[in-house]
């Protein structure tokens, strides 16, 4: 997955609230203004590009949202998962076709369970007013038959409670042990961990929806 994002001037209004998955790794939100549906586009050798053999069956459609991670030209790269849905759909869509989605930070957009394909997180209300309990679980190797097999599917887990700040909040077990910083944009919850919350190669980092 992308996650540079230069400025894109051909939206023409200001970036909105930005998440960083990685140190200089920046993603916002747009979506799909009214009109046809909008395809995606290849990334190959002469892609994109506005032609048949650059544009792919995969499509979104008016209204819908998506994370937009790179720009070159007159196309943009994006990353779009459908609601409840776990697997993405990256690729080019045409710049003229998106407009900027500013959402302001609210309590209770937090709440509910998160998913993405070897990954879970669970935010809650607690108990204490202005407080997050957030847990996850993760997996790698989960959908590779012959480490299911043989047993060696590696999994991790968080848990902790925190108090949001604008559309950031944190989870540090201390220690040296599992932090992982989530950031709310619209309907996606971006995570980025340091590499310490469970079996090797399991990581967080990643773009989950409900």
């Amino acid at each position: 997955m992308r996650y540079l994002l230069p400025a894109i001037a051909a939206l023409g209004v200001a970036l909105p609230a930005i998440a960083q998955t990685e140190p200089g790794h920046r993603m916002e939100l747009v979506e799909i203004g009214p009109g046809p549906k909008a395809n995606f586009y290849k990334e190959i050798a002469g892609c994109p590009a506005h032609t048949a053999a650059c544009r792919r069956p995969a499509y979104v459609v008016a209204g819908d949202q998506l994370l937009v991670t790179d720009a070159q030209g007159e196309f943009t790269y994006v990353t779009f998962i459908p609601q409840r849905g776990r697997t993405p759909t990256e690729g080019w869509i045409e710049t003229a076709r998106l407009r900027r989605v500013l959402v302001p930070a609210r309590f209770e957009a937090w709440l509910g369970d998160w998913r993405q394909l070897e990954g879970d997180i669970s935010i809650r209300r607690s108990a204490k007013r202005g407080w997050l309990e957030l847990s996850g679980n993760a997996t790698y190797g989960a959908f590779d038959p012959e480490r299911v097999k043989n047993g060696s599917v590696h999994t991790g887990e968080f848990s902790g409670s925190a108090v949001p700040h604008g559309d950031t909040v944190v989870v540090d077990e201390g220690d040296g042990g599992c932090r992982v910083e989530l950031t709310l944009i619209g309907p996606y919850l971006i995570a980025a961990d340091n590499n310490q919350c469970g079996g090797v190669n399991v990581r967080f980092m990643d773009v989950y929806r409900r």
